[in-house]
């Protein structure tokens, strides 16, 4: 990258300055040009691209996930799972040691980058909680170490249960996307027999869409509470969710003017 190149040789430049002690008004010119690279690394920089946004890291397990099933589609989740937190542990090794690039991003925008890789994190860790394994380290990713952390399986999980795909996840979230995009989600959860009840509502929407009797439940809860709360990762109304449902819409032949518009997140 030019800008990272620059910037280490202002810094290169500004260390010989002080070995050689050399004027301290050049030496301030070079400091400034290095703040100035600094500033514009960071405005031109879109660091939640460098590492992938959630949305997009959805996509990257479900396709992950996939390539490990065996031919009826079943997989060892709990070993998935791990091994996702493991590899997300490696990949954010140069975030928490603030090497290369990272070095030079700033608090508000390193801020954001954290914040996006515990959204991951703790996708992960409430994946694992859902099929009954607890996890017991740190739940965020600046202090989650490969060796620190247990994954306890406190109901055989395994041997006991038939777990979601990442893709049957993904797909349910997708389904509410279009339904909402379409205006039958609000329609449906204005009924009175299933507006306060999330259970009777994923029971409703199983019937006609397919997949377990509680699918729905952790999405409609997530709907609910919008997302900003410690359920965004199961939000089904996200803006590339609804775009991608707009886009399948369209390919059907449904106009834009005829959807609901987007909610404000």
């Amino acid at each position: 990258m030019e800008r990272i190149d620059k910037i280490n040789n202002l810094i290169d430049s500004i260390a010989l300055y002080d070995y050689l002690e050399g004027t301290s008004e050049v030496k301030s010119k070079k400091e400034n040009e290095l703040k100035e690279e600094i500033n514009l690394l960071n405005s031109e920089t879109n660091w939640i691209d460098l590492i992938s946004s959630f949305d997009s890291y959805l996509e990257y397990l479900e396709n992950f996930e996939e390539n490990y099933t065996d031919e009826n589609g079943n997989i060892n989740k709990i070993a998935f799972l791990r091994v996702s937190i493991d590899n997300l542990i490696s990949e954010t090794k140069e975030i928490r040691e603030r090497q290369g690039i990272w070095n030079y991003c700033n608090d508000d925008n390193y801020s954001l980058v954290v914040i996006e890789s515990n959204k991951k994190l703790f996708y992960l860790i409430q994946s694992l909680k859902d099929i009954g394994c607890y996890f017991k380290g740190s739940e965020s990713i600046l202090e989650l170490e490969e060796s620190k952390y247990k994954i306890i399986d406190m109901k055989n999980s395994e041997a006991s249960s038939v777990h979601l795909s990442e893709k049957q996840k993904n797909t349910a979230k997708l389904n509410l996307a279009i339904l909402y995009k379409l205006g039958l989600y609000n329609h449906l959860k204005e009924i009175d027999s299933i507006k306060e009840n999330d259970s009777v509502f994923s029971r409703v929407l199983n019937s006609f869409l397919g997949g377990g009797k509680s699918t729905y439940q952790p999405y409609l809860s997530a709907a609910k509470s919008n997302p900003k709360s410690n359920s965004s990762q199961n939000y089904p109304f996200s803006d590339k969710l609804l775009e991608k449902a707009e886009e399948i819409l369209d390919k059907t032949g449904v106009s834009s003017e005829d959807l609901v518009k987007n909610p404000s997140n």
